[in-house]
């Protein structure tokens, strides 16, 4: 409700006005704003003794580019990893902004990422980078919905379900496959390495490694949304008020 609490210190003049229509739990919204532009809410909020307002700044005020940002977390998790006792093969990885996406899980004990349907069935595994073949993939996680058995819950699996994953899951894969290729070189095993990944990322978002570098060059790590100016449609009617309604009325930004 954070964006909700910010609207009361933006009353610009000229700007189009949105009506929140209430009585009891129903709502309705009245706005002459293009509706792909407009902030529903569920409730409303007295202003009146609102001192101070916070924001969670991660992708909602801030969008930021991950081409940029999320080399920051890599670049310093895999200094902090080496620090840990990581082989220094480890600065030569290379992180890859278009390889992963959100919706993926992590399989921490056997080292593979997945991906799933709905029904939580296994369609695409890898181990690391390499791609398991289909009779190994059914032998790990079924063949079919009424004989999967995994529940792909903590503490064995982690669902890639922020944008800030994305650095974990790489680096991941990345040291799985290193792992496998030189087993003499890291001792950790899959679950370890990945409890290791999300010390060394986490301590990047608190000792400064990330936050000095956007403070100094908010420009780089950052991208601004445009909004194309549309016209104002014209209302083809307008709703019934409710009896007896309260109004709210809520400048746009």
């Amino acid at each position: 409700m954070a964006w909700l609490l910010a609207l009361s210190g933006l009353a610009l003049a000229g700007r189009p006005r949105v009506t929140l229509r209430t009585r009891g739990a129903a709502m309705r919204v009245v706005s002459n704003v293009e509706p792909c532009t407009e902030i529903f809410c569920n409730r409303a909020i007295n202003m009146a003794h609102i001192q101070a307002v916070g924001f969670d700044m991660d992708y909602t005020l801030a969008e930021y580019c991950s081409e940029t940002f999320d080399l920051l977390a890599y670049d310093g998790a895999v200094d902090k990893l080496a620090g840990m006792g990581y082989p220094e093969a480890v600065r030569d990885f290379e992180y890859d902004p278009a390889a992963y996406q959100r919706g993926l899980v992590l399989d921490k004990k056997r080292g593979n990422v997945l991906k799933m349907d709905r029904h939580k069935y296994v369609k695409v595994a890898y181990h690391g980078l390499t791609r398991l073949n289909s009779a190994e993939r059914k032998a790990i996680y079924a063949s079919s919905f009424e004989t999967q058995v995994q529940s792909f819950v903590p503490p064995d699996y982690a669902s890639v379900d922020t944008e800030f994953m994305l650095v974990d899951l790489a680096l991941f894969c990345q040291l799985v496959d290193y792992k496998d290729r030189h087993p003499e070189a890291i001792a950790q095993s899959y679950a370890e390495i990945a409890k290791d990944i999300r010390h060394a990322v986490d301590l990047c978002h608190c000792d400064g490694v990330i936050k000095d570098a956007v403070a100094a060059d908010p420009a780089k790590y950052t991208s601004r949304p445009t909004l194309t100016p549309t016209p104002t449609p014209t209302p083809t009617h307008t709703p019934s008020p409710s009896p007896n309604p309260t109004y709210t009325h809520f400048p746009w930004p």
